[in-house]
């Protein structure tokens, strides 16, 4: 559904929001590939073409690297344009949509996870409280997105050989994506960019 080759959602409700004297509304869905987990709570996928994602939102956390093209996002109530090297997070439970520009190819992958991959309990925890989130684009041609963008590499190579010590690897790697994250204040009580 909605382009995923891993994930598998279904609709388990409707909101209608009120915005600027505008009702929008958008499906609630269920994230219910988590009985697909293999060694651990991750899912991942790889789009070498993309149909629009209506709004949706999911307990898991979801990062997105975009290689080539552009898309608009929608993360809340916000939108970002993205384009090939930028990074894309989605904080748990936050209703968010992409758009992809027609006119040039565009290429994404992506890993969502259960925050339990995190191993400090109180991150986790404000993050699924929704008290904490990580900005939601970071820029591929900066220092951050670069290193980020490296871990998240190794993360996706784990998790598609599925080796003997890949369910370690893919640990550490997010538990160091996360350490890096909130030592280079990427994660914030507020959801801004930073200037």
């Amino acid at each position: 559904m909605h382009g995923y080759n891993i994930l598998n959602l279904w609709v388990s409700g409707c909101i209608a929001v009120n915005k600027n004297k505008r009702t929008e509304v958008f499906w609630v869905l269920d994230d219910g590939y988590k009985i697909r987990y293999k060694s651990v709570p991750l899912a991942i996928s790889e789009q070498n073409h993309f149909l629009p994602t209506s709004l949706h939102n999911h307990n898991e956390f979801e990062i997105l690297v975009i290689y080539t093209g552009s898309c608009l996002v929608r993360i809340a109530n916000e939108e970002y344009r993205a384009k090939g090297g930028d990074m894309i997070f989605v904080n748990p439970m936050e209703v968010h949509g992409i758009t992809v520009d027609d006119a040039k190819p565009y290429r994404h992958r992506c890993i969502c996870f259960d925050l339990s991959m995190i191993m400090t309990g109180r991150v986790s925890v404000r993050l699924k409280n929704e008290c904490t989130g990580v900005i939601p684009i970071i820029k591929g041609e900066t220092e951050h997105g670069r290193y980020l963008k490296d871990l998240f590499e190794k993360i996706f190579e784990e998790a598609s050989c599925e080796g003997e010590t890949s369910a370690m690897e893919i640990t550490a790697y997010i538990n160091l994506m996360f350490a890096y994250l909130l030592k280079n204040s990427l994660v914030d009580e507020r959801r801004t960019n930073p200037k």
